[in-house]
């Protein structure tokens, strides 16, 4: 049984299924963030001061807007820490770009990503159902839509990662890259490239 909060979040998503914020994205200086879902366990500690470190100088920076694609790993850390932030800067805001509706649910039956989603201040739905593109769709939109890209990243040469990390540096983004590898992909690995395929 949802709360009223989870209810409300639930109707309107219903109204509005296909809701993104486009009109209002290069208004105000926006940041995201891209990374694995399975970060080392040996890692994580590492990966989140990193990450708190680069979303402190990005708010120094004059960001105020923060999108998470709320997958699990680097994408929750980004979120727990932008809600965090935004107990001290209320003008903050932190964005969930959902890949597909189905998703939005299981977060909301995930007792610790719920909290997160219920902070966010907006939430977009990207597609109605899942298929093989929605998560390339989802990095695509907030890659569009965001100044700087925060990339944690391991080197390995597939994966959403590395297609939003190209993208990234097609569109000339701002790419703050977190290395958690000895041997990191050199920098022609992440060069522009004609066609961008990849899933998540």
């Amino acid at each position: 049984m949802y709360d009223i909060k989870s209810y409300i979040i639930q109707l309107f998503v219903a109204l509005y299924p296909k809701y993104e914020m486009e009109h209002a994205a290069m208004k105000e200086l926006t940041c995201c963030a891209t990374g694995h879902r399975d970060v080392p366990v040996k890692d994580v500690a590492f990966v989140k001061k990193e990450l708190k470190r680069e979303i402190e100088q990005a708010i120094e920076d004059g960001y105020t807007r923060f999108i998470s694609g709320f997958a699990n790993g680097v994408d929750l850390y980004f979120a727990e820490i932008v809600a965090e932030a935004r107990r001290k800067h209320s003008r903050l805001r932190l964005e969930a770009a959902i890949p597909y509706r189905k998703r939005l649910f299981d977060l909301l039956d995930d007792k610790e990503a719920k909290p997160l989603l219920l902070s966010c201040t907006d939430i977009g739905i990207h597609a109605e159902k899942y298929t093989r593109n929605v998560f390339a769709a989802r990095n695509r939109y907030m890659v569009t839509n965001s100044n700087r890209i925060i990339a944690v990243y391991d080197g390995r040469q597939n994966g959403g990662t590395l297609f939003t990390l190209r993208l990234a540096r097609t569109l000339q983004k701002d790419v703050h890259r977190i290395t958690i590898s000895r041997n990191p992909a050199p920098m022609a690995a992440l060069s522009p490239v004609q066609k961008l395929q990849s899933v998540e």
